[in-house]
């Protein structure tokens, strides 16, 4: 079918004073673009070939071929006309009984315009087709029955040929198997007779060395038994003495860990009263805040402080913090967004001023 439709353009760009879309494109390339219209007639891209003059045009749509009639823009008082094309019919049908009806709706379309002979000539030429056509298919059918002749000539010497070279590979084929088959039989006893005598032979070897296997591998088996006898008695001998070496290595660090820490404990306890007072590391022990408490024990007991607040006077500076901050649960049974604090805690430098001691306290 593409080869028709191929065959169709090569017959429309013979016609004389044919020009194809390429050619006539620098013409009415701006015709087609300013008419904005989306039917397949304005498409410049269908178009195969136009007449000379572009007053008519072909173009294709899918693999039918249809003849238009254009009357092209005009200006008049400074306003350009549309273009406009009219599709007078399909041409070159595969039909070849309806040349008339081509012929009946061009003269039909082109009566009321000045058709050059040219343009005449164009007509009749695409309305001719069913003639050529109907010619080339008489002269395909011709050459298709002379080749067919010539097809089946040549089939029949082949055919001859391969039947005589079929018969005569089949005999020597057949001829081949026989001695085939006669040397394969003398080659078989050949072989079945080699095959039983290796076959004694190598069961009587296999039977020999199953023998020496069994009596190697039973001596093995208790040379075996007897190692892995002494191998668990030492691995239980040596396990015995690890672990009551390690209990003993693992008594003594616990010893020495227990002594380092009792040493550590009493050096800090002892640390801390010189530094702060018997009654601060008293308090620090029951988990209670005492005055002279630094703000690390105090942070160590009830937490991070909240809403700190500075004071300085002449007499110094001071912080206060609150401790145990939480939420009430008000009447209404709901969280109050208030926070609440159960302490708060005054600080004054000590002497160093690197510390915050504790110089008074109240629950809230």
């Amino acid at each position: 079918m593409e080869n028709l439709v191929t065959k169709k353009k090569e017959y429309l760009l013979s016609i004389p004073d044919i020009v194809d879309v390429i050619e006539a494109s620098d013409t009415v390339a701006v015709w087609f673009i300013k008419s904005k219209k989306d039917k397949p007639e304005y498409q410049l891209e269908n178009y195969v070939c136009f007449h000379k003059d572009c007053k008519y045009g072909v173009y294709l749509d899918g693999k039918k071929f249809y003849f238009v009639s254009i009357l092209r823009p005009k200006k008049f008082l400074g306003i350009e006309s549309a273009l406009s094309i009219q599709v007078v019919s399909e041409i070159l049908t595969d039909d070849l009984e309806d040349s008339h009806l081509e012929k009946g709706s061009i003269t039909g379309a082109t009566l009321l315009r000045r058709d050059t002979d040219s343009e005449k000539n164009f007509f009749e030429a695409i309305t001719s087709y069913d003639d050529v056509a109907a010619a080339d298919q008489a002269l395909d059918l011709q050459n298709k029955i002379k080749e067919e002749t010539e097809r089946k000539t040549k089939e029949a010497e082949r055919a001859a040929v391969e039947e005589t070279e079929r018969k005569a590979q089949e005999d020597a084929e057949r001829k081949a198997r026989e001695e085939a088959i006669r040397i394969a039989k003398e080659e078989a006893e050949r072989k079945a007779l080699e095959d039983a005598e290796r076959k004694a032979k190598e069961a009587e070897r296999i039977a020999d060395e199953e023998m020496e296997r069994k009596k190697k591998l039973w001596a093995a088996k208790k040379a075996e038994e007897e190692a892995l006898r002494k191998a668990q008695e030492e691995a239980e001998r040596k396990a015995q003495e690890d672990a009551e070496k390690k209990a003993q290595e693992e008594a003594e660090r616990k010893a020495r860990e227990a002594e380092i820490r009792a040493k550590e404990k009493a050096e800090k306890l002892q640390f801390l009263i010189n530094k702060y007072g018997e009654d601060v590391v008293k308090a620090l022990n029951s988990k209670k805040v005492a005055l002279g408490m630094p703000i690390s024990m105090v942070e160590e007991i009830k937490g991070q402080g909240y809403d700190r607040k500075r004071n300085i006077s002449k007499q110094g500076e001071t912080i206060k913090e609150k401790y145990g901050k939480h939420y009430k649960i008000l009447a209404s049974g709901k969280k109050s967004s208030a926070a609440s604090y159960e302490m708060e805690i005054e600080y004054e430098r000590d002497e160093s001023g690197n510390s915050w001691l504790v110089s008074s306290l109240k629950d809230l």
